[in-house]
């Protein structure tokens, strides 16, 4: 299994990344990575009423969601900048961001 060294978030953390990956998940851990940093860097446009961010299942909780999915955006050959980009973000409850996912697009 071949692997190399890429530096990770954290004072001396480093991570381990499998090149066999698939390329989907690949470009995924990708978009999200984007994604946090698009976030912080606009939350005042992205997230001005402050929403809590949390995982399912919190009251009250809200989510970062992509407007066009990620698989989507794998899918039209988009770049992970333009997967990621502030006009495709938006915060949503998490129980609604969690339905999106059985909502059928025919």
């Amino acid at each position: 299994q071949r692997t190399a060294n890429v530096a990770a978030k954290g004072i001396g953390s480093r991570k381990m990344r499998n090149l066999n990956t698939p390329k989907y998940k690949r470009y995924a851990r990708l978009v999200h990575g984007l994604s946090q940093k698009i976030y912080q860097k606009n939350i005042d446009i992205i997230n001005p009423n402050r929403y809590p961010r949390t995982l399912c299942g919190i009251d009250g909780g809200w989510q970062l969601d992509h407007i066009m999915s990620i698989k989507e955006c794998f899918e039209k050959k988009l770049t992970p900048e333009e997967a990621s980009s502030i006009k495709n973000l938006r915060m949503l409850p998490w129980k609604t961001n969690l339905m999106r996912q059985y909502v059928t697009h025919d």
